[in-house]
């Protein structure tokens, strides 16, 4: 080392001053780092140096402390280069200033140091402003930002997400000198934890819509997911539970139910298929239920599952059918018409009741105890109606078994006592599940006493037929003689009253200068009374005719059409009259054309009679819905009446009003109601004194 020193000396120029750093053992035996200074103070003849001077500094401790600063950085830089968390740094400037090999490698760069005077323009152009708002918000509030969730491109082209940490970089002023960041690549634990969210949708969606009543708790009894139909099992809603503990839920949940629960967590499978549950609104249900623990990936169990069902409906109905079954038999114990059940396809009878018994007339070993189809007939000694025997297929029970037909039939049951019944059987098969024959029913009734009253009966009808058909014939002679009467005395009559009616003329057109006013008032007197008996006379024949002679022919009638005829025959007849008609269109009936006719010229003439006194006369023909059916009208705004005598309107020769007020016979509103009845309807009317009136009729 001394001959170092020289060599360097002999070299040396004047005043120059050498720095060195060397080890020196001391006497001790240990070793010392020292720094010397030295320089040249003389030289001889030859230039070589003759006296250096120079001074040294004990520096181990300084050098111990670069050592360990240098191996710390050693360390760190290790640690910063495997660990999978990336970390740079920037300054004010966002240019950067130093980074690990990991975010070396995801921005292309072999080698830390390359990236070092880069900013993030040239490293991720697309995402640049982004990461320089982050770092402005660090620098400028001196805050750090934790956990931001950003995008970044690898050099590779690949969308990754990252999860970055900023906080501001101090120098020993404690001023902000830059950003030290730090971010882990979070893409796979999102993409497992997408997966893991998505499994639990799918795990809830699937046991949401499960039909059967299922709940998930985790190990800490949370529910997780449960089934629609466990919602309405035990009334309570999704939202109100999920999350939420079991016992929470149910407060006064037994302690029976919280062992089974340690029980299964512990891994055991628990179930029962009987027992009972309080709903949150103190009801109890009955319940079968199975409780099994699951299991996670590790193979740790996670939590249960529960699987239950409430069987408070089924118990319900087995105790229904029970009952109902217990009715059934007591019903068809105690039926009074004889009922038989018989086994498919041999026809053995399983079950006759006490009234079949009777109607065979027999003890049950007898009638029941092996007898198929085939030994129906013998047994039961069945005959049809006319005495002859019946083949087993033409048994209503053997029937609905062989060809699983509903079929019923009448035959003579003979029995040992001679006293032979006539039955009425109605048979139908039982089904099974497949739509095959299992069984067979059979009710049937003895009729013996009701076929005897049919024959009784049909006895009387026959007699009854002749009687009236006596009765008739004798009606129709009447009616005839009555018909010949009535117009023999409307002929017989007709003449008398003309001759008086035609002597009363004469006397008042040639001596009436012989008579005085009370005489000439007299013979108009009488003259005006053979008018009104002729044509009372005319109309009790008319209306004798209406209903008796005329023949009845049932078509299609527009009622619409008659009614429009009538209006513009009156309106061509009496064109001083202001009439205004309101007749509703198409008004079809089924009836017969002629006799409906006379019912509207009845009742149009009525109305157009008692609208006389009105300025403008106003008749509508409508139709409207009374009682389910359409019911025809014909309204007036006349003199009306009072509906105290509605009763007397279509009586004959029966007038509300008196003939000085308004002319008739009364015979037209008779004459109606008769066509009316004829049709099978009906007719009435309403109305008021001086208000109008209403005729309503229906026609069947």
């Amino acid at each position: 080392a001394l001959t170092d020193f020289v060599t360097q000396w002999e070299l040396a120029e004047d005043n120059q001053v050498f720095e060195k750093e060397y080890r020196l053992r001391n006497a001790a035996g240990e070793y010392r780092w020292l720094r010397s200074y030295e320089s040249i103070l003389r030289r001889d003849s030859g230039g070589v140096p003759t006296q250096i001077v120079g001074m040294a500094a004990d520096i181990t401790e300084q050098k111990r402390a670069e050592e360990a600063l240098r191996e710390s950085r050693l360390f760190i830089e290790k640690i910063m280069n495997t660990i999978p968390v990336r970390i740079f740094w920037k300054d004010t400037h966002h240019v950067y200033q130093g980074c690990n090999a990991a975010f070396a490698r995801d921005a292309g760069f072999a080698n830390p140091q390359d990236l070092v005077g880069k900013d993030d323009y040239q490293l991720w152009p697309g995402l640049a402003e982004m990461y320089r708002d982050n770092d402005r918000q660090v620098i400028e509030s001196g805050v750090a930002r934790l956990l931001i969730e950003e995008p970044l491109i690898t050099v590779e082209g690949n969308s990754r997400l990252v999860q970055t940490s900023k906080v501001p970089l101090r120098n020993s002023s404690d001023e902000i000198v830059g950003v030290l960041g730090m971010y882990l690549d979070i893409t796979e634990r999102k993409v497992a934890e997408e997966a893991l969210r998505k499994s639990e949708e799918l795990m809830r969606y699937i046991v949401k819509y499960d039909p059967n009543s299922i709940a998930v708790f985790d190990r800490n009894m949370h529910y997780l997911a449960v089934s629609d139909r466990y919602l309405r099992d035990y009334g309570v809603k999704e939202e109100d539970i999920l999350g939420k503990h079991h016992y929470q839920v149910f407060p006064e949940m037994p302690q029976k139910w919280k062992d089974v629960h340690e029980r299964c967590l512990a891994g055991a499978i628990e179930r029962n298929d009987d027992d009972y549950f309080e709903r949150l609104d103190g009801s109890i249900t009955y319940n079968r239920w199975e409780c099994r623990p699951w299991h996670q990936v590790d193979g740790s169990i996670g939590g249960i599952v529960l699987y239950s069902e409430v069987t408070t409906e089924r118990k319900l109905m087995e105790e229904a059918l029970r009952e109902n079954r217990a009715i059934l038999q007591a019903a068809m114990d105690n039926s009074p018409a004889g009922i038989a059940i018989a086994d498919a396809p041999d026809g053995k009878l399983r079950y006759v009741n006490d009234a079949g018994l009777m109607i065979r007339g027999g003890d049950r070993q007898q009638i029941v105890e092996g007898i198929g189809i085939d030994q129906y007939v013998a047994s039961w000694q069945l005959m049809d109606l006319d005495g002859r025997p019946l083949k087993p297929d033409e048994v209503p029970l053997a029937r609905a078994i062989l060809f699983g037909e509903t079929n019923s039939r009448e035959f003579i049951v003979r029995r040992e006592s001679d006293d032979d019944r006539i039955v009425l059987a109605n048979a139908a098969p039982i089904l099974d599940e497949d739509a095959k024959v299992k069984a067979a029913i059979v009710v049937f009734s003895d009729i013996t006493e009701n076929k005897q009253a049919e024959a009784k009966i049909r006895k009387l009808n026959t007699e009854l037929e002749a009687r009236v058909a006596d009765r008739t014939a004798q009606l129709i002679t009447a009616n005839q003689e009555l018909e010949a009467f009535s117009y023999s005395v409307s002929h017989d009559l007709r003449a008398p009253l003309r001759s008086i009616e035609g002597f009363s003329a004469i006397l008042l057109e040639e001596y009436a200068e012989s008579l005085d006013e009370v005489g000439k008032h007299y013979l108009a007197r009488i003259k005006e009374g053979s008018e009104r008996m002729g044509q009372l006379i005319n109309d009790m024949l008319h209306l004798s005719q209406v209903t008796t002679l005329s023949e009845f022919h049932r078509e299609h009638v527009n009622l619409s059409e008659l009614a429009a005829q009538i209006a513009a025959e009156f309106s061509a007849e009496s064109p001083q009259r202001k009439v205004e008609f309101d007749i509703a269109a198409d008004l079809i009936v089924s009836g017969d054309e002629n006799l409906l006719k006379i019912v509207l010229e009845n009742l149009l003439n009525n109305a157009l009679k008692f609208t006389v006194r009105r300025e403008t006369a106003i008749i509508q023909v409508g139709m409207i819905e009374h009682d389910g059916k359409p019911t025809y009208f014909v309204r007036d705004n006349g003199a009306g009446f009072d509906m105290a005598y509605a009763s007397r309107l279509f009586a004959p020769f029966q007038r509300l009003h008196s003939s000085q007020e308004f002319p008739g016979t009364g015979i037209g509103l008779a004459t109606v109601q008769r066509i009316i009845h004829r049709h099978g309807g009906r007719v009435w009317a309403e109305g008021a004194v001086d208000n109008g009136a209403t005729f309503y009729f229906t026609v069947a």
